[in-house]
Formats: C-alpha cells, sequence, structure tokens
C-alpha cells in the first residue's frame, strides 16, 4: 500500500526548484490542466500543485479542493509515471468556470485529463514495465 502514498520526499516545495522547472522545463496544456516538466537527478519524481485563487473563482474552499483533486490525480499515476522528473500541475482553465462547473469536478475527469497530459509529453513508463503485483 506504501506505493500508493504520497510522501515528502516526493513534493516538489523549494521556491529556487518549482521557479527553475518554470523556466527551464517542457510544458504541455490540456483544457483545464497545464503541465510543467523537468529531469532531475534526484532518483525520485516530484510533484508540485498550483491553483491559482483566481482560477477558483475567489472561493477557498473550492481551490483545495482541486489542490486535493489534483495531487490525488498523482498519487494514483504515479507508478505509470517515469523517474527523476519534477512535475508541476497547474490548474488553468482556458474558459472561465463558474463556482457550479468547479463543485461537479470529479476525480476521474482531472485523472484522465492528467494521464493524457503526460501521455503527450511522453513522461509515461510503459505499461509493459510497471510491476503490478507490488
Amino acid at each position: 500500500m506504501k506505493r500508493f502514498a504520497f510522501t515528502k520526499a516526493e513534493r516538489l516545495r523549494q521556491t529556487k526548484a518549482i521557479r527553475h522547472v518554470f523556466a527551464n522545463g517542457k510544458k504541455a496544456r490540456a483544457q483545464t490542466l497545464r503541465l510543467y516538466f523537468l529531469p532531475n537527478q534526484l532518483g525520485v519524481t516530484r510533484c508540485a500543485v498550483v491553483v491559482p485563487l483566481k482560477a477558483t473563482c475567489r472561493s477557498i474552499i473550492l481551490r483545495n479542493r482541486v489542490k486535493r483533486l489534483l495531487k490525488e490525480a498523482f498519487r494514483l499515476t504515479k507508478a505509470l509515471i517515469a523517474d527523476n522528473i519534477d512535475i508541476i500541475i497547474f490548474f488553468s482553465p482556458k474558459n472561465a468556470l463558474d463556482k457550479q462547473t468547479l463543485k461537479g469536478l470529479h476525480l476521474s475527469g482531472i485523472r484522465t485529463e492528467y494521464v493524457t497530459l503526460c501521455r503527450r509529453a511522453g513522461i509515461m513508463r510503459h505499461e509493459k514495465s510497471i510491476n503490478r503485483d507490488s
């Protein structure tokens, strides 16, 4: 069960590291998400989630909900992502979303969009090489 945990080592928290990924990393875009990514030499894939207050109709409750959904999407799919990558998941809808639409966001939709972005970015492992038994 430990493989599904989102450990402290997997969190990208340092401002300097986050700025480095934004400045030097590659990016991919979908309907509501932007993905910034950059290889690292740490032996672990790290993730940061960015949800601007403006993107959630200035609602702290909705902002925290979106952040929880994005972290959960990373946590559940991190076994499919290649090692040694710093990832920033940036919530940035192309069109303004109203509060009802934000309240209706579900993990399945967020996760599908996130996996699609990772595939498009080329940071997914080959499904054949993943050990599903451990």
